[in-house]
């Protein structure tokens, strides 16, 4: 069986994708890596910073960063939690709706990017294959590491 390099698809891709959403999203006034906090808040306004790392997959850290800029910016704001006085609701603000179109036409855009030439039945079984890649590397992870992914990528610092 020929060596399969499927890493090195990946790689491209993400790297690629920084690339495209740098340029869509500067055109915004964003920064390329507020995209999923966008289109994540967009689904769900006003989850605390803590979900909104777990949803994302990504540290608390780097989500917090992400916040304050967007805040700073008037994309987002924050909001105390009635329910946790230590937490923060996160919510878009008119000036984040107004851009909602063009971001979700941004994703679109990409998928498409992704997804040409590819039959629907050939995006869903692809769709499929990454999610059981996904669960490889997590099962992978917790077997070397000893740890979840949410244990090791969202513990507190």
């Amino acid at each position: 069986m020929k060596e399969r390099r499927i890493g090195k698809h990946i790689s491209i891709a993400y790297r690629l994708a920084g690339v495209f959403f740098k340029d869509k999203m500067s055109r915004l006034g964003l920064h390329h890596s507020h995209h999923n906090v966008m289109f994540t808040l967009y689904k769900q306004d006003g989850i605390s910073q803590e979900k909104l790392s777990k949803r994302m997959n990504v540290d608390k850290a780097t989500v917090t960063r992400s916040i304050k800029k967007l805040v700073e910016d008037g994309f987002v704001e924050r909001r105390p939690d009635e329910h946790d006085k230590r937490a923060y609701l996160l919510f878009i603000t008119e000036k984040g709706r107004r851009i909602q179109p063009e971001i979700d036409e941004i994703f679109k855009e990409w998928n498409q990017v992704l997804l040409r030439g590819f039959e629907d039945e050939e995006a869903q079984q692809l769709l499929e294959y990454l999610e059981r890649v996904s669960e490889n590397v997590l099962a992978h992870h917790k077997a070397t590491q000893g740890t979840s992914y949410e244990e090791c990528c969202h513990a507190k610092k």
